[in-house]
């Protein structure tokens, strides 16, 4: 059995800014962002995400950065503290938060400040930008942490993370990616260089509507501190400063497209709406004429385990769709339907079956 996790101490209800999950302040003072898919409010005093909702709905996630350390462990036989009981986190502390355009002209809110240690020291300065992706519930995270001094010690003792909360009342499973799809588990500590999904239980609650995604960007380590705190490891060991680009939706169905595009670096968009969402389509071949899709090789890939027919609308009338093997030879089955600008086929389990398009014109 999986070790209970531990109850929120002093140090992370403190973080929680008051109103998180309701209040909060008044509308004229709100810094938002929203795309009409999801909403965005940065929290005035600490520069961090106050809330991500959709249209008409309750806030699901809240953000901030903070310096982790620990203190050593007691003498033998003075009384066991887990390093969660000596764990100390800093404050984030806005000097300012302001809505800005960007470079590529998107509207941009942007904070500024300093994370403050319990003595009131700076442990770090940092500048952390929040945009909406358009067409999606996905919000990007810029960040930027330059630490005064470079942490020491064991990685989950000593780090800069990414902190998101949820309301603590809700009851969620969490799962992570692997190989790029979406696994259940139970650990507080666990490997996630894709993203993180958290996805709530209950009869109101449509797991895959309501889910939220942590698109990671690369990042290797995650620590559930406590039953509704993630921490995404942004640096340890010796380091003095770290940026990173996260970002956080709602509701992704497909999470495993915009991570990707985010860990290639390739622009995140409201995407191609049409395969089903358990069926990745990957992309090994396309030949263009006069700036038009002539012929393509692509691959139907099969990511949830469920088995059925699967149609793909190319945005282009088909002429031929051809089943490959993996050495790019024809073979007769399964059969392909082709109707109009789609094609039909079955796919097993995670499948990948191949193709060979051509298009009309």
């Amino acid at each position: 059995m999986p070790k209970p996790l531990p109850s929120r101490s002093p140090a992370e209800r403190r973080w929680l800014p008051r109103g998180l999950f309701g209040g909060g302040t008044s509308a004229a003072d709100r810094l938002v962002l929203d795309n009409g898919c999801v909403r965005l409010e940065a929290h005035p005093q600490t520069g961090g995400m106050l809330s991500l909702r959709r249209p008409g709905g309750g806030n699901r996630l809240s953000q901030q950065l903070a310096v982790r350390t620990t203190r050593p462990p007691p003498p033998t036989g003075a009384g066991g503290e887990s390093p969660e009981e000596r764990a100390s986190f800093t404050r984030m502390m806005a000097e300012s938060v302001a809505r800005e355009t960007s470079a590529a002209g998107r509207d941009t809110l942007i904070g500024r400040g300093r994370l403050v240690d319990a003595d009131g020291s700076v442990a770090a300065r940092f500048t952390q930008c929040f945009t909406l992706v358009d067409g999606l519930p996905l919000a990007l995270l810029d960040i930027e942490v330059r630490l005064e001094r470079p942490l020491a010690g064991p990685l989950f003792d000593s780090h800069v993370a990414a902190r998101f909360a949820w309301h603590e009342n809700e009851d969620v499973e969490i799962r992570r990616s692997l190989h790029a799809q979406s696994i259940v588990t139970e650990r507080t500590r666990f490997t996630a260089p894709h993203f993180v999904q958290i996805v709530p239980h209950g009869p109101r609650m449509d797991a895959d509507a309501d889910a939220v995604s942590i698109l990671t960007g690369g990042l290797p380590w995650h620590l559930l501190s406590s039953p509704h705190v993630l921490d995404s490891l942004l640096a340890g060991g010796g380091a003095v400063s770290v940026v990173w680009r996260m970002a956080v939706g709602v509701g992704l169905a497909r999470p495993w497209d915009p991570a990707l595009a985010l860990l290639a670096g390739t622009p995140l968009a409201a995407g191609w709406h049409g395969s089903s969402a358990n069926v990745r389509v990957t992309v090994h071949d396309v030949q263009q004429a006069e700036g038009r899709l002539v012929a393509a090789r692509v691959g139907l890939l099969e990511s949830v385990g469920r088995a059925g027919e699967v149609r793909i609308d190319w945005g282009r009338p088909v002429e031929r769709a051809d089943v490959l093997d993996f050495a790019g030879e024809p073979r007769p089955e399964p059969t392909v339907a082709i109707e109009g600008t789609c094609t039909v086929v079955s796919l097993a389990r995670y499948q990948w079956l191949h193709l060979d398009l051509g298009f009309v014109g």
